[in-house]
């Protein structure tokens, strides 16, 4: 019988958005959700222009999103929008007919 390994998904975000984070109190799946969707926008966003940097707009499929996140991922997606995490810009595309644009919220600590 193979034993069950418990993942956790890190990302590296700064540390205002982090004390956000935390402050939402996410547990089990819902909470690997939103990491593995931060993870994506961090390392999605640096590759942006070569620049490094993840304050960059990302554009994301609702196909490619519910692919790698699972169909619920848009609860928890709106929880992180909800918290002045991420930015959502909505954004339509011609070809994915169904395409948002996310950023990392630049603002510091007078959100909240």
């Amino acid at each position: 019988m193979r034993k069950k390994v418990k993942l956790e998904h890190t990302v590296i975000i700064p540390m205002y958005l982090g004390e956000r984070f935390e402050s939402l109190n996410l547990e089990g799946r819902d909470r690997n959700v939103a990491l593995k969707f931060l993870r994506l926008l961090s390392k999605n966003s640096k590759r942006i222009n070569d620049d490094n940097d993840m304050f960059n707009e990302v554009e994301f499929s609702y196909n490619y999103l519910s692919k790698s996140l699972g169909g619920s991922y848009n609860k928890v997606v709106n929880k992180l929008v909800e918290a002045k995490i991420v930015n959502r810009n909505d954004f339509y595309s011609t070809k994915s007919h169904k395409c948002k644009k996310f950023s990392f919220n630049k603002e510091g600590d007078n959100l909240f």
